[in-house]
């Protein structure tokens, strides 16, 4: 059991390192100089990542007691985004984002890695980066309303979501995943990053973001940051949690479903017939003989809803 926990939390930790796509300078919470820090850990390297001394860090402590060295200024938070249980190391793990005056700071997140001994919460491993020296104004020159009409422009689209009395009426009973019952856009103000993606202060500007559904001349779904103070269109990502991409064993894939496994979890499945079951399972790895993978090495969320699978 010990040599099967060890070998999740290496794997999980390699996903980390492998996946994030940002990078950071000065990262001031990793540097050997940083005597506050370096006195408690055991290990730690310039893919920002932390091994602590055993018991010398709890859950909380870094961005309360030590958060004078971790790079964070008085005008920043570190708010837990998300929070959960590995089921097969019992590890929990948590996931912060920056907040800088109370307006989020894209992309500048931290996961701690935890283990609970009776009512205590140690910290093992902590990963990611923040920005250091923040010093931005996040008053809005240009209006909500404004920033949205620059938006829906963008798009090109001609008819959209809230347009669709139907569609709207569903979210009576269905509300979206933040709990809205409109798909009216809601704009929300962010350090968005832009630029080489470095979390350096000169790569954010303040942006509305709105996410944007549309169903003529096509359906998709855009998320669209228009500038608070020029009312251009800074960027744009794609916001459907499903389209077509290229696997590397399923090839170009479109057609995605989910699949319950006794209501406990639910894996993704390609939606094209394949032998009797009209679905096969996406996997996470590959192995040499097909009918041999595990269930382990799928992709699975606790929910049943697309958005949740993030």
């Amino acid at each position: 059991m010990k040599s099967k926990q060890t070998f999740n939390v290496l794997a999980v930790l390699c996903l980390l390192i492998t996946f994030n796509s940002v990078k950071a300078q000065n990262d001031y919470l990793y540097n050997p100089s940083n005597s506050t820090i370096q006195n408690l850990v055991s290990h730690s390297d310039t893919n920002r990542v932390i091994w602590w001394k055993c018991d010398s860090l709890h859950k909380g402590e870094l961005f309360s007691t030590y958060k004078s060295s971790t790079g964070l200024g008085v005008d920043d938070d570190m708010v837990i985004h998300k929070s959960w249980v590995d089921p097969y190391d019992c590890m929990l793990h948590y996931l912060y984002q920056q907040y800088y005056k109370d307006t989020e700071v894209e992309g500048a997140e931290i996961r701690q890695h935890i283990v609970v001994s009776g009512t205590d919460s140690i910290v093992t491993i902590t990963t990611g980066g923040v920005v250091e020296s923040l010093d931005l104004s996040v008053v809005p020159t240009i209006s909500e309303g404004l920033a949205l009409d620059s938006a829906l422009e963008y798009t090109q689209s001609d008819t959209f979501a809230w347009q669709d009395s139907t569609l709207e009426a569903g979210l009576d009973s269905f509300p979206l995943a933040n709990g809205d019952t409109t798909y009216y856009p809601k704009g929300e103000l962010v350090l968005a990053l832009t630029g080489d993606l470095t979390l350096v202060p000169e790569n954010y500007k303040l942006c509305w973001r709105f996410t944007i559904v549309s169903t003529k001349p096509n359906y998709k779904i855009d998320v669209v940051y228009v500038n608070a103070a020029t009312g251009s269109v800074e960027k744009w990502r794609n916001g459907s949690d499903a389209a077509t991409f290229n696997h590397i064993f399923y090839g170009a894939k479109s057609d995605l479903d989910t699949k319950s496994h006794n209501g406990n979890f639910y894996t993704i499945t390609d939606g094209s017939p394949s032998g009797g079951s009209g679905t096969r399972n996406i996997r996470t790895t590959e192995k040499d003989n097909l009918s041999t993978w595990w269930i382990v090495n799928m992709a699975k969320s606790s929910s049943d809803s697309w958005v949740n699978w993030k």
